[in-house]
């Protein structure tokens, strides 16, 4: 199974954003 580092970055976000974690920080977080 491959995952494309679009869609790993796009569903990191949406689980931080989830958590609770302000927009920005997750972008920079999921960017990482």
């Amino acid at each position: 199974m491959q995952v494309s580092y679009s869609e790993l970055k796009q569903e990191f976000k949406r689980v931080l954003l989830a958590r609770g974690v302000e927009e920005g920080t997750a972008e920079a977080c999921a960017t990482m």
